[in-house]
């Protein structure tokens, strides 16, 4: 049960970040998977849209990682009083609007390529075999 609920946490603070990232800023699009976020930031939506922090791409590397970590945390401490803090990196990378089709669509090959081995390392683990004897 304890996996459960932690699973749940981390589920639901991350879609928490997601929507309140896509409310706050150029972000236009949220996808999560596992313990991993992937925000679609656009500055081009309209001629008098501002970029995400001026286009630094260090501040929103640091930025995105503190609000993951922050939410994330501070969900977990309402569940789990005694829970070690979690620290989160991130990254940003620039795609030309062409491929960003692309990246979502590995993204989501790259989630279901993760669950089948999870579930089968999970099916064929030594330690299920042993219990079951």
């Amino acid at each position: 049960m304890l996996s459960n609920r932690l699973t749940r946490t981390c589920t639901t603070s991350w879609r928490i970040r997601c929507w309140h990232s896509v409310k706050t800023s150029s972000v236009v699009l949220g996808y999560t998977q596992s313990d991993e976020i992937s925000l679609i930031l656009q500055d081009y939506f309209r001629l008098d849209t501002e970029s995400a922090f001026g286009k630094r791409l260090q501040k929103i590397v640091s930025i995105t990682a503190s609000l993951a970590t922050a939410t994330f945390n501070d969900m977990a401490r309402q569940v789990f009083t005694d829970a070690p803090l979690a620290l989160f990196d991130a990254r940003a990378f620039v795609l030309p609007k062409e491929e960003v089709t692309n990246y979502l669509i590995w993204r989501q090959n790259d989630a279901v390529r993760n669950s089948s081995r999870m579930g089968l390392c999970a099916f064929f683990s030594q330690d299920i075999g042993a219990s079951v004897e």
